[in-house]
């Protein structure tokens, strides 16, 4: 028998770019340095701590942030379906947005709302100073949502995914982000922002869509 291979219970991962969205980068990317020299002014933050923003970016970032969250609306509109729908669309996207900075050596925990279905990341400066810098880490990890069960019983041993390639699983993926980079998958992955040593500032937001019901 010559056994063929099938993948079973795809997960989205929709990655783009926000480089083509006139001045959207430069345009969020001032609004959150400002927002981050007013609130660590007021609560200065602790050796090796990241900033994430206090308040949403709907009330501080402007003209920029309802850029972003049009663009995140249609591109759950096209990566959902909705399987009971009739005619009228029974659900309406709410988008959350926060913004961070973090600097070499600083401590990032992923944070996301429980009632997400989406979530995301958009990359408005990498701290790479435009150069590929491997040593430097900040990889965003993917973990299989499905551990530790896919190497409980032999964890030396691993699905081989193609029968003529090299080919095999691996427990988690990690992404090198890059400068206007966006990316949005399901909110009940978990996801970790390695240790970070770029000789910049790196700065991106997170998303959060979370589909709310219409009333009937």
């Amino acid at each position: 028998m010559t056994p063929a291979v099938t993948p079973l219970f795809a997960t989205s991962l929709a990655a783009g770019s926000i480089r083509n969205e006139v001045r959207l980068n430069a345009e969020l990317h001032t609004a959150v340095m400002a927002q981050f020299a007013l609130e660590t002014r007021a609560k200065p933050l602790r050796p090796g701590e990241s900033w994430r923003s206090q308040e949403e970016m709907a009330l501080w970032a402007g003209s920029g942030a309802q850029r972003l969250r049009r663009l995140l609306v249609t591109a759950a509109d096209r990566l959902t379906i909705d399987i009971g729908r009739k005619s009228a669309p029974r659900y309406e996207w709410h988008c959350f947005l926060h913004a961070h900075v973090a600097r070499a050596g600083e401590a990032v925990t992923a944070k996301h709302r429980p009632d997400a279905f989406w979530a995301g990341l958009c990359f408005l400066d990498n701290g790479m100073a435009d150069v590929d810098q491997p040593l430097a880490g900040g990889e965003i990890e993917i973990e299989d949502p499905r551990l530790p069960v896919t190497i409980m019983e032999a964890p030396q041993l691993r699905l081989r995914l193609d029968l003529n390639a090299p080919i095999t699983y691996h427990e988690t993926a990690r992404i090198r982000p890059a400068k206007d980079q966006l990316l949005l998958y399901p909110a009940w992955l978990r996801i970790d922002h390695l240790a970070f040593y770029g000789p910049g500032e790196r700065t991106w937001v997170t998303i959060d869509l979370v589909a709310r019901r219409h009333a009937a």
